[in-house]
């Protein structure tokens, strides 16, 4: 993330430690820094009013979190490189949901 705002810890000139970080388009990021990169816990949320909460790694979401739909839809679970990877739960608008394993993003049925 570059090109933004950026309200927080800094250490030897680079974000280290909590803060948050807004760029124009309207994407924000407020958690964990760690020499200027995006890992740990945190909230990121983008302009169309998707959010995710839960770990960061390389500035993806990694480890245990919740994202969250414009359209109401939400999953809970593991994630991997940014995608939902592991066990998790989806639940859809019109009120299903998929428990199980989710693999690159996707539900695997058993």
């Amino acid at each position: 993330m570059s090109g933004g705002q950026y309200v927080g810890e800094f250490r030897d000139g680079v974000r280290h430690g909590k803060g948050t970080f807004t760029i124009a388009n309207g994407e924000s990021y407020s958690g964990e820094f760690v020499n200027g990169r995006i890992v740990g816990k945190g909230a990121y949320t983008f302009p169309d009013g998707k959010k995710y909460v839960g770990e960061f790694r390389d500035g993806r979401p990694h480890g245990k979190g919740i994202l969250t739909l414009p359209n109401g839809a939400s999953y809970r679970g593991e994630f991997q490189n940014g995608e939902p990877d592991g066990q998790g739960t989806m639940n859809l608008p019109d009120g299903q949901s998929q428990s199980g394993l989710f693999k690159a993003g996707k539900y695997q049925p058993q």
